[in-house]
């Protein structure tokens, strides 16, 4: 994403005095971008509520000194993924012991020898990233997602969900063309809102996810649906 389109970003969330949060994640590792640290505080240039990065700590650990550099341009909390074992989630913790246990958390992501799949699905939450990482089959269930949040690719498009790994349900717009405030209720988005407020999961991405989705969001789905109710009556 370039430090334009994090601008954008910002300005657009203070515009509509957007209070909640931002986490820079998604489909790779945030701390390869060669101005990652630039990006961040393009973004808090307009709005500075809440920025979380989420990072497999590599970059991290070979140096330490980014991890103060992340906090001073913005980062609320830093999320650590340890991939690969015990010693190195203790690694992490070491690492991270200087600060203040709000701004950092470690998860552990490496498998338990002693548990079989079925208990490591379980445990993970693990889902098919919309039938990208597994045989697309669909939960045909309610879904929270697309009403308390979005993701913004890194050249501005808005995407479905993050779980849409192909894009492969397109995008709904480009926040450097269009509001964000505006996209947010596209006729489109607002009709696979309605789809799934109803249980009914279809199109590419949507029609081949078995993600539970109800965990969280369940306020933001309360609002729009009432919402969409009263301007369909």
């Amino acid at each position: 994403m370039s430090t334009t389109t994090g601008m954008e970003l910002g300005k657009q969330l203070a515009d509509c005095n957007y209070d909640g949060e931002i986490h820079v994640t998604g489909f790779g590792e945030p701390m390869t971008h060669p101005h990652v640290l630039e990006l961040l505080a393009s973004i808090s240039q307009y709005w500075c509520h809440y920025i979380e990065v989420t990072t497999n700590g590599d970059r991290l650990e070979s140096d330490p000194n980014l991890i103060n550099d992340l906090f001073a341009h913005g980062v609320s909390r830093l999320t650590i993924d340890s991939y690969d074992g015990l010693e190195q989630y203790n690694r992490y913790k070491t690492m991270m012991r200087h600060w203040p246990n709000k701004r950092w958390r470690i998860r552990n992501h490496y498998d338990d020898p002693n548990k079989d799949k079925n208990e490591l699905i379980a445990e993970y939450n693990f889902n098919n990233r919309a039938g990208n990482s597994a045989e697309a089959q669909s939960t045909q269930n309610r879904c929270f997602l697309p009403f308390y949040k979005t993701l913004i690719d890194w050249n501005g498009d808005l995407v479905l969900c993050c779980n849409d790994w192909q894009r492969s349900s397109g995008q709904f717009g480009n926040i450097n063309s269009t509001p964000l405030s505006k996209l947010w209720l596209d006729n489109k988005l607002i009709h696979i809102r309605q789809q799934l407020a109803q249980g009914i999961r279809k199109g590419p991405a949507c029609g081949s996810c078995n993600i539970g989705g109800t965990a969280f969001g369940e306020d933001s789905f309360n609002l729009h649906h009432n919402n969409y109710m009263l301007i369909s009556q």
